[in-house]
């Protein structure tokens, strides 16, 4: 029974589909989201390479990262940048600093180490490895559509069918990988070139569209060729689920770990663990730094905690107020960071 699938095979209808649309939007996805995070990656090698570290201090806290203050090896003069990693309340403010040799405002609290955000995507590798044999229209329904097709055609004519299927899906596949991997070389080389998003978004986004149809054909190939005799005496299947039960499970499976994530990740704030204060609006609507938040949905204030001043991005919930106003805050006694506006 190892090679049964679990579900009713899909239609022919759904592998057009996959190749088409779903494969192709899977593939951008994954390019812009390596794309988003390169800078981070290439800064993070950067930092295991060419770093140096010295003695700081944290002087404030911005967007829930501490900005600090160190005199980089060989200068006199100081340096005052927003560093990557985190400051609890109460910790010692006096810090070890790492920062790169060339650019010192690149700089992150020594021992809080941090990660690319799209490496904690990587853990959903595991789900993925378990989702794709179990697909409908996966390894083990094309093992059992070989199985049956040689059970009603006969050995020679499925492997002379199957010998031309192979044939087929490796040359399109090397085809596709191909020319994906021509337009993401382009896209890199005109951003090193130009330093303009725009002509690379649109290689990047054409590089994607065959990455993962070209995978997709290399690995049916394969699989056709390593196993399509040894579905010849597998038992037909007791039992199958309906073929939408992998789409509804699916989609289950993602959304409540989105849930799990989401909870785990959004920092609360409950009535006994609050302190209350008093804030200046430094700006409203969109800011460079904080646009991706909704813009004039918010505000961006500051405040001082222990002597440390906290410059954080807020929702508005209905406050009218302009720049340079003093608001009433409530933040998080554990965490200053988690900060709201009093409504």
């Amino acid at each position: 029974m190892r090679y049964v699938p679990f579900f009713e095979p899909a239609p022919p209808s759904r592998a057009v589909r996959d190749n088409l649309f779903v494969l192709p939007a899977l593939g951008i996805i994954l390019v812009a989201a390596f794309g988003l995070s390169w800078g981070d990656l290439e800064t993070r090698l950067a930092y295991e390479t060419d770093s140096l570290t010295v003695r700081g201090s944290v002087v404030g806290v911005v967007q829930g990262e501490p900005t600090v203050e160190f005199v980089p090896v060989g200068e006199n003069e100081p340096v005052v940048t927003e560093a990557r990693g985190s400051y609890e309340r109460g910790a010692p403010r006096d810090v070890e600093v790492s920062y790169l040799v060339d650019d010192p405002t690149e700089a992150a609290v020594a021992g809080g180490m941090w990660v690319p955000w799209v490496v904690p995507l990587l853990a959903l590798l595991p789900l993925t490895a378990a989702l794709i044999p179990l697909y409908p229209n996966g390894p083990r329904a094309v093992l059992d559509r070989t199985r049956r097709k040689t059970e009603r055609e006969g050995p020679a004519l499925e492997e002379e069918r199957a010998e031309r299927a192979v044939r087929w899906r490796s040359r399109t596949g090397v085809v596709l990988l191909v020319v994906s991997a021509l337009l993401l070389t382009s896209a890199a080389a005109v951003w090193n070139l130009l330093g303009t998003p725009r002509w690379p978004v649109v290689l990047g986004v054409l590089g994607g569209l065959p990455l993962l149809p070209g995978v997709n054909m290399l690995y049916r190939s394969a699989l056709c060729r390593a196993m399509s005799d040894r579905g010849e005496t597998r038992p037909s299947p007791p039992w199958t689920l309906p073929f939408g039960w992998y789409t509804g499970l699916t989609v289950a499976a993602l959304g409540a770990g989105a849930v799990l994530l989401v909870v785990a990740l959004t920092p609360g704030l409950t009535p006994r663990d609050a302190e209350t204060g008093r804030a200046l609006v430094v700006s409203t609507g969109c800011t460079s730094a904080y646009e991706w938040h909704g813009c004039a949905k918010g505000a961006t204030v500051e405040y001082r905690v222990d002597g440390l001043t906290y410059r954080q991005w807020v929702h508005r919930r209905g406050n009218d107020f302009e720049g340079d106003e003093t608001v009433d805050v409530v933040w998080s006694e554990r965490d200053p960071a988690v900060v709201r506006l009093v409504p």
